[in-house]
């Protein structure tokens, strides 16, 4: 799938000109997010909610990353995964929480945070099965391609 993201660059070009953010709503506690808009990482510290459209019996998968930790100048450990939550249904809008929630704390720059909204082609997703473990470098690409996921909205702030 051309719109799947592979590695760092390719979610620089996808967020830089995506018209993947419409219909996605973020939010930190009561305040929405805009794409493409700063925001102080300190009201970002708590686990956002996100509201999209779901289609019936459909599986989505969330994936929020920083592709430019530690630095943009030196994104030598990106993507760095900040969360992951399987298998949100219309349902079950808080889907099960594979990787939890590690709010923005850039050393240094100014960071991009995208989430990645998937839909679930084949269905669940074992999340037991899926290796969290290191946060920095996380090869979503293969994720991507291992749990047969398609994209359908990106957002994202800094």
């Amino acid at each position: 799938n051309k719109m799947s993201p592979e590695d760092v660059e390719s979610v620089r070009s996808l967020i830089a000109e995506s018209p993947l953010h419409k219909g996605i709503v973020l939010r930190y506690g009561q305040d929405v997010v805009p794409n493409g808009v700063a925001r102080n990482k300190l009201a970002c510290a708590i686990e956002p909610s996100l509201d999209f459209s779901k289609e019936d019996g459909a599986f989505y998968t969330v994936i929020m990353v920083d592709p430019d930790a530690p630095s943009p100048k030196n994104p030598k450990m990106g993507p760095w995964l900040h969360w992951i939550v399987h298998n949100i249904t219309k349902e079950n809008p808080k889907g099960s929480t594979g990787c939890l929630y590690f709010g923005p704390s850039p050393p240094r720059g100014i960071h991009r945070y995208v989430t990645l909204i998937y839909k679930q082609k084949d269905g669940t997703i074992d999340h037991s099965k899926c290796d969290y473990t290191l946060r920095n470098n996380f090869k979503f690409g293969d994720f991507v391609k291992k749990n047969k996921l398609d994209l359908i909205h990106v957002h994202y702030y800094t």
